[in-house]
């Protein structure tokens, strides 16, 4: 199923994603078995970074973004409905050498890590890149459904504890959030399938608009924070 494409109309509306725009340097295609295949740029051997924007079930859309903690640069995916093009905002796909096959993930800026590692004392590091994981049931909770201080756990939390081990599909960890982990901990990473949204001419012609930067949003990364 997941070669020929879905019906729009056949998923749930906040369970569609988008991804792009996309910057130019290397390039990104998508081969028969649903994975995401990436030729490295001139100035950035990881491939393209793109958005990955949730259409909502108000038809409005919002980018993904990694909440970032003040000692690993780890945290908690959300969405927010404007696209900005910073790093948190601009995702890489794994090809092996950043971050395992089929995983989405983020690079950390040197900038960032090096003052984080400044600031946490000797012997701190920061990985360069962080992959897509689901926080364990240890941290969130059975189900993912108990209440808690989002940046305060983000904090106090181990990022190498937290993520769960990943095992069959999401559907096995259902409730549970989806974070950031370190692409290293390869067992705990999420592996996607990038699957065709099949929908009427009209919204093709939309989406072919908003690539062609008719609407609000830049890949221009901005690294400060």
């Amino acid at each position: 199923w997941y070669r020929q494409g879905v019906n729009v109309n056949d998923v749930l509306a906040d369970n569609i994603f988008h991804i792009g725009r996309c910057s130019s340097d290397g390039n990104l295609t998508r081969d028969a078995n649903g994975e995401i295949l990436v030729t490295p740029g001139v100035d950035n051997p990881a491939g393209p970074r793109c958005f990955i924007r949730q259409q909502g079930g108000d038809g409005e859309e919002a980018c993904l973004e990694s909440v970032s903690n003040s000692t690993h640069a780890l945290g908690f995916v959300r969405s927010r409905k404007k696209c900005r093009g910073d790093w948190k905002r601009t995702f890489f796909f794994g090809d092996d050498k950043y971050a395992p096959r089929s995983t989405i993930h983020l690079m950390i800026p040197r900038g960032k890590r090096q003052r984080l590692e400044e600031e946490n004392g000797e012997g701190h590091k920061v990985e360069s890149h962080i992959c897509f994981a689901v926080l364990s049931n240890e941290f969130s909770g059975a189900g993912g459904d108990v209440d808690f201080d989002e940046e305060k756990s983000q904090d106090t939390t181990d990022p190498f504890e937290s993520a769960a081990a990943v095992k069959g599909t999401l559907q096995d960890h259902d409730g549970n959030r989806i974070i950031t982990t370190p692409c290293i901990q390869k067992d705990k990473v999420i592996e996607w399938l990038f699957v065709p949204i099949l929908a009427p001419i009209n919204e093709v012609d939309e989406e072919r608009d908003w690539n062609r930067g008719e609407r609000e949003g830049s890949t221009e990364i901005d690294n400060d924070d």
